[in-house]
Parts: structure tokens; sequence; C-alpha cells
């Protein structure tokens, strides 16, 4: 099973799958997915107002390659394996048996149990959870506290937002998220918090928001307010 993950400067099927195809032919290879990269990439830079470049390009051709010459692929979700059979030139079409779907679980530990959870009444405002160093993550933030919080807090004046995850990183420095979030009515900057003091956090906030604006696969923050009991 080959992991295609692009975080790195190489994916794992870009650097065995050749080698392992010519070495061990009757070898069964199984390429699993994280998300649909090129479409992620896609779609951050048509959000950013740039024209789709050779990047992403390449990009989309390196990730379709892998999945045409694995025996089998694996996708975090049926939107996913969609995207994946839409995106694929007629030369390598697929069909739909060479795909299984394998959900994306849980893994890390759980922080408090439900039955541990306030009462929603006990509760207030909204958290949001996340590495502010990630683009996704950033800017997502960036544009809720411009475009939507300012619209939260005129229909409901005393509503709060707590901001918990790392802004130490360069990427969140350069993009003055953390002026802006200290700068905004009714809004905490927690910085990166232990689990001891998340889950307080989770255990007082009302609303667990998550502002993707452009994401494939699944968007993991969801998940971490689904077992903790927060809509």
């Amino acid at each position: 099973v080959l992991c295609l993950w692009f975080w790195g400067k190489q994916s794992v099927p870009q650097r065995y799958m050749r080698s392992l195809r010519n070495k061990m032919p009757q070898l069964k290879l199984v390429v699993m997915s994280d998300d649909v990269h090129h479409q992620r990439l896609q779609l951050e830079t048509e959000d950013a107002g740039r024209s789709v470049g050779t990047e992403v390009k390449t990009l989309k051709e390196e990730e379709l390659r892998h999945y045409f010459y694995a025996d089998h692929v694996l996708t975090i979700s049926e939107v996913d394996k969609a995207g994946i059979i839409s995106s694929l030139p007629t030369s390598r079409a697929m069909h739909e048996s060479r795909f299984s779907t394998l959900r994306h679980v849980y893994a890390d530990g759980v922080i408090f149990p439900l039955e541990r959870s306030k009462s929603f009444d006990q509760r207030n405002g909204l958290i949001f959870v996340g590495n502010l160093n990630n683009p996704t993550n950033l800017y997502s933030m960036r544009w809720f506290i411009r475009e939507v919080w300012p619209q939260v807090r005129r229909a409901e004046p005393r509503m709060t937002l707590q901001v918990v995850g790392s802004l130490d990183g360069e990427s969140a420095r350069r993009s003055g998220l953390l002026e802006l979030l200290r700068a905004s009515p009714g809004v905490t900057v927690s910085g990166y918090v232990a689990d001891s003091d998340m889950g307080h956090s989770l255990q007082q906030a009302r609303v667990f928001i998550a502002p993707i604006r452009w994401a494939t696969g699944i968007v993991t923050k969801q998940t971490l307010a689904h077992v903790h009991g927060l809509p």
C-alpha cells in the first residue's frame, strides 16, 4: 500500500512504484489517497484570484498517473473517488471496480468521553481549532474574520469566538492574521494549547466552526468536534 500524500518533496508512489513494478511484477500495488491534491491546489489558486498554471497541471498529471498504474485505489470519501474518475482523461479511463472507499477514522485520543459533555445551555460562544500555519486553516480564518464575523456580531453583539492553534510559524506571522484576530471584538486568541486545556475549551464552547474555503478528502477538525459532542 503506497500512501499518496503531497506534503513532502516527493510522494511515496513517485519514489517506489516504478522500481516495485520492475523488480516484483507479481506484486499487487494499492495507492491510498488522503485527498485529491491537484483539486485542492486548483481551488486554492482560484480562490486567490490567480490563473491555474503549470504547477497544478504538473501535479494533476503525476497524481492521475499513480492512480492509473496502481492495481487498486483507496479513497477517503465517495466524493474524492468521483473527483478522481471525472479528472481522468479518456485514454486513462478507470472502471469503478478499481476503487474502494476507506473512510477516515478519528485516531487521536479522545480528550473526554461524551457523557462528560456539558448540556447545550451550559455552553457559550464559538470555537475554532487548527494549526494556523496550515494554509487551509490560515486563509479560512482570515476570510471568516473579515467577511463573516462582523455579520455574526451584528446579529449577536455578545457572541464570542475562541481561536485555538499555533500562530508561531512564518506563514502565520506574515499573513497579519494575529493582528486581525486581536483587533476583532469578542475574539480570544489562545494559540497552541495542551490537551487538558483543549478539553476545557471544547466543553465550554457551544458551536465549533470550520469555515474551510477549499479542501478535498475529509475535514478532520470536524471529527474532533463530533467525537466530543460539539455541533
